[in-house]
């Protein structure tokens, strides 16, 4: 089986290639964000719907918050598919680095640290 060629560009940079491409960065256009969590790995949000392998990363989750604060034009925000109900435990592990005042599942405490991102906060 052959595998299809690697792309060189990395998904952050894509990332910001999307932003360009769409305008916006341009000042004065308005930015509504809406965030789909299951657009991330699923072994980062088990608490969602429709979860599916290969998703983005922390990182690349983080970096889409902070690209949208950078321009300038976020105005609002919405996270959706956070069902905590499907969370496999009900408490995260806190590991290194994690903010201890964010409780919850696993899913939920990512979907809050997300929000933070996008209200300038950097944690990554």
């Amino acid at each position: 089986i052959r595998r299809p060629p690697r792309s060189t560009q990395s998904r952050s940079s894509a990332a910001s290639d999307v932003y360009k491409r769409q305008g916006l960065e341009q000042e004065g256009q308005a930015l509504h964000l809406s965030y789909d969590v299951d657009a991330l790995d699923s072994s980062l949000v088990p608490g969602t719907g429709t979860r599916a392998r290969g998703g983005l990363s922390y990182r690349e989750a983080h970096y889409i918050c902070r690209r949208s604060v950078e321009t300038g034009n976020l105005v609002s925000l919405e996270l959706v598919e956070v069902n905590p109900m499907l969370d496999s435990k009900q408490e995260r592990e806190l590991l290194h680095g994690d903010d201890k005042d964010i409780v919850g599942t696993e899913t939920v405490c990512l979907g809050v640290e997300l929000i933070k991102s996008c209200a300038g906060h950097r944690l990554v």
